[in-house]
């Protein structure tokens, strides 16, 4: 899932709103696997690019989700601004 950073949340985002087509699983399979975060808990691994500090900075996990702040009156991801 594409993930987005929030202008609000130190946790990224779930992306939903990017078009979709079927695809070859085990080929998008083997690129994603070699491009995987093993483990994003663990201290550092994320960290937000203007929001000061780790996501995750107790190497324990919170929700994923969308604060009101994040999302616009359309509905949109605010990501900037």
């Amino acid at each position: 899932m594409p993930m987005v950073w929030g202008k609000h949340s130190r946790v990224p985002l779930g992306d939903f709103s990017n078009p979709h087509q079927c695809v070859d699983f085990d080929k998008l399979h083997a690129w994603a696997m070699k491009r995987a975060v093993t483990d994003a808990l663990e201290p550092g691994v994320l960290v937000h690019p203007t929001l000061a500090g780790p996501s995750f900075p107790d190497g324990v996990g919170t929700k994923i989700g969308f604060d009101d702040k994040d999302i616009d009156e359309d509905g949109n991801i605010v990501t900037n601004g």
